[in-house]
């Protein structure tokens, strides 16, 4: 089966998907695409590209930012000026250079602060495809990305840990600092925190403990939460996330019991805990509860 129509397919299959997977997908093919290079230019056609991207006309430089999105990595020599197209009035320019650097990986490095100032656009979707953009260029840009995470913006700070979940496992010494938001009072930074801790398994297990342990109440439903996401490799915290299924909050009850149905426990305790939890006072408790044991019944 050939790449066109893999693309078709998952594409027909995108609307199944909740509006965040879908916007990942398409993101994702549409930068694959744009990494096997369309068109081939000569040196000083791509020269000739960086000077009309910077034109007083905006149809030039529409159409050299667009060129220079199909161009692949052949687009590097082009970098400072598709930096600088980031910033320019008009949107069709920016979202092409945008494009055109998120398709150069690591190359893209010097890209990187300008990236991190995109976090704080008001357009959601540019601050998502800045975020997915550093996500490419990896551990380079993991130190700057760190320092971001302080950020007085909200939206900087939440884009910041979603450019750490893209990194992943290369994002390792990212870790102390997405701890420390796992308490940010905007719920969107806690979350990408707990996915970007998540993603990056049983490294991570050690420190979010600690956190589970010392936090306030929305740190330790964070925590249980990157448990869930980690699953079997958090197995030696069974026994600490076990106490939290009698916590005083009924949140931090749900995400206790469902961290420890993914992290893997006997079923039989898992059911009694259920059991108990369907006689919870809370009516949020009993139907997370009723929820998990419907999943864990033999089918």
């Amino acid at each position: 089966m050939n790449l066109n129509l893999i693309i078709f397919f998952v594409l027909c299959r995108v609307r199944f998907l909740g509006n965040r997977s879908a916007h990942t997908v398409i993101i994702s093919l549409a930068t694959c695409l744009a990494a096997t290079p369309i068109v081939a230019l000569s040196n000083d056609e791509i020269s000739d590209l960086q000077t009309k991207i910077e034109s007083a006309e905006v149809r030039e430089r529409r159409e050299a930012a667009r060129t220079l999105s199909l161009i692949g990595d052949n687009a590097v020599p082009a970098l400072p000026a598709l930096i600088k197209a980031l910033n320019d009035k008009d949107t069709q320019v920016s979202a092409h250079a945008l494009t055109a650097i998120t398709q150069l990986g690591p190359n893209a490095k010097p890209a990187v602060p300008h990236l991190i100032n995109n976090l704080k656009d008001k357009q959601a979707q540019v601050r998502f495809r800045s975020a997915y953009a550093l996500g490419q260029v990896g551990p380079e840009a993991v130190g700057p990305l760190i320092e971001a995470l302080k950020s007085e913006s909200p939206d900087q700070r939440a884009g910041t840990a979603m450019a750490l979940a893209w990194i992943g496992p290369d994002a390792l010494a990212a870790i102390d600092g997405l701890i420390q938001v796992l308490g940010d009072p905007d719920s969107r930074v806690r979350d990408e925190a707990v996915r970007a801790l998540g993603g990056m398994g049983r490294e991570s297990v050690e420190s979010v403990s600690i956190a589970l342990s010392t936090g306030d109440d929305d740190v330790k439903c964070s925590a249980l939460q990157i448990f869930a996401k980690i699953g079997p490799d958090a197995q030696e915290e069974v026994l600490t996330i076990r106490r939290f299924v009698t916590d005083d909050s009924p949140a931090i009850r749900i995400r206790a019991a469902q961290a420890l149905a993914h992290v893997g426990i006997p079923r039989a305790e898992l059911l009694q805990i259920l059991v108990e939890l369907l006689q919870d006072e809370h009516d949020d408790v009993h139907y997370a509860a009723s929820e998990l044991f419907m999943l864990v019944q033999p089918r």
